[in-house]
């Protein structure tokens, strides 16, 4: 029995005090789930440097008090601490982040997609309150998915043209049109755990995604600032467990050279004869990462005679440069 369980019995302190428990930094992970899971609460406190903070209690029926969350003395302050606190959660774990109770908010949506992905690496099952009217999920969608051409075009924003747009891109339903509803609720979710969970192609797990520079030269931004321009070459897409961008450059034979740029290491250019040409042809036409990052596999217009083409990361990686 700890001091603080009994500190409850003496005075009748409410039951919350036993539930303001974030894991602890460097302690072992949790083996068990907690007994009625786990909440999630977020906010932005004035003259704090910016920074979010976070605070993670176990799951009760009781409605909690504002104050009770914000004078937790385990607030997590910033989105790093809070990664490292749920990798800490049980596997399986429960986490609602819903805010049932008032004078809390949440981050922007590229925030939280960055929590969400954290908490399914680590095995966690978050579940993120979304705003309920259309033109609200709309927007929310957006930040988090573009259905633009990259100059500006495209449908209205929560029209029924860019719904069905992000049903496209985002392979809800198939080519015969078979899955949920557009707009239903059932077809919202689907779309927000895809927006949520799934890291897109354009993305890196270090936070690094295509972005266009000055003169409109492609370039990677890194947590929504630009960051480096990426000369006479295409992006194509990123690995989904490491910082390392697949590209490829037309040369003066209509080949599309396509090599590997170790983006989280400052390679943002050819360096020797690494990165000079790797593989691809003029009849490439995609890529797919293993979902482990390991291979590589390049595909081919038929008129190359060859469907496609698997390579090792590493053994690319590894490849000696002058």
């Amino acid at each position: 029995m700890t001091m603080k369980f009994l500190l409850c019995l003496i005075y009748g302190l409410p039951l919350i005090c036993l539930n303001m428990t974030s894991p602890v930094v460097g302690a072992e992970r949790e083996e068990k789930a907690r007994f009625k899971g786990v909440e999630l609460y977020s906010w932005q406190a004035a003259g704090d440097d910016g920074k979010w903070t976070f605070v993670l209690v176990n799951g009760t029926n009781r409605l909690k008090v504002e104050d009770d969350i914000k004078k937790n003395p385990d607030a997590l302050k910033g989105v790093e601490p809070l990664k490292k606190a749920l990798a800490l959660l049980a596997k399986g774990e429960m986490v609602i982040w819903l805010h049932h109770v008032k004078g809390f908010e949440f981050p922007a949506p590229r925030v939280q997609k960055e929590i969400a992905v954290a908490a399914k690496s680590a095995g966690v099952d978050l579940h993120i309150k979304t705003p309920t009217e259309w033109t609200a999920w709309a927007k929310w969608a957006a930040e988090l998915y573009d259905t633009s051409d990259g100059k500006g075009h495209g449908p209205d924003l929560g029209s029924n043209e860019w719904a069905g747009a992000l049903d496209r891109k985002l392979g809800i339903r198939d080519k015969a049109g078979h899955g949920p509803d557009i707009k239903s609720a059932e077809w919202r979710h689907a779309v927000e755990r895809k927006l949520l969970f799934r890291r897109a192609p354009n993305e890196s797990p270090g936070g690094y995604s295509f972005a266009i520079g000055e003169g409109k030269k492609p370039g990677v931004s890194k947590n929504g600032k630009f960051f480096a321009h990426l000369p006479s070459v295409t992006p194509i897409s990123f690995s989904p467990v490491a910082d390392i961008l697949l590209v490829n450059e037309k040369g003066e034979d209509d080949d599309l050279r396509c090599y590997l740029l170790n983006i989280g290491a400052g390679e943002f250019a050819k360096k020797g004869s690494r990165l000079d040409y790797v593989f691809g042809g003029r009849y490439f036409t995609s890529a797919k990462w293993s979902d482990d990052g390991e291979t590589i596999t390049l595909f081919y217009h038929p008129a190359a005679g060859i469907e496609k083409e698997s390579f090792k990361v590493s053994e690319v990686l590894k490849a000696p440069a002058e």
